[in-house]
């Protein structure tokens, strides 16, 4: 029986979730595989232009790839001076729009496989091993130009938990003397 706001029986709605489930599995991360997808997607959609316009997409592709470290540095240069507005903005635009933006992301990770979950995670593992001394380096810079941040925080931090310290210590001082014996 099909539903007044769902115009799928229960059967039509489990051989969609299969579907899905079957599509999900040949999802790739590859970017070889990503950039072919792309290379035929573009060549499909020439094929359906008329000639002229076909020959010009043609024409100004080949134009960007010869160019295209200038039209990257281009946009660094734009970013680096602009970078407090685009900041700004984006900034602005995340507390609009927090919400909905923190749903779709939950949304997209319940729907997201276990292979696909996996593949995020070991990227993201593999980057920070790869950059691992860039955001140590970061870290230290960080720490060395907000000494007196740092030195506020803690000693307000030491202030509104002295009694958990207090335990730790007692807890650690015991350990201490159990191995001891």
């Amino acid at each position: 029986m099909k539903s007044a706001f769902l115009p799928f029986t229960p059967e039509e709605l489990a051989e969609l979730a299969a579907f899905d489930a079957e599509i999900d599995g040949q999802i790739s991360f590859d970017r070889e595989e990503d950039e072919a997808a792309r290379q035929r997607d573009w060549e499909i959609r020439q094929e359906r232009r008329d000639p002229k316009q076909r020959k010009k997409a043609i024409r100004d592709k080949k134009y960007y790839q010869e160019h295209r470290e200038e039209y990257r540095a281009r946009r660094k240069a734009y970013h680096d001076s602009h970078k407090d507005e685009i900041n700004a903005r984006s900034r602005e635009w995340y507390a609009d729009n927090k919400e909905s933006y923190l749903e779709r992301k939950k949304a997209v990770r319940a729907s997201e496989s276990e292979q696909q979950r996996n593949q995020r995670l070991d990227y993201h593992k593999a980057h920070y091993e790869a950059n691992k001394e860039q955001y140590a380096e970061r870290f230290r810079q960080y720490q060395a130009s907000h000494k007196e941040q740092r030195a506020a925080y803690m000693a307000m931090y030491r202030l509104t938990h002295q009694e958990q310290i207090r335990e730790y210590r007692r807890r650690y001082d015991e350990r201490k003397k159990e191995l001891a014996k």
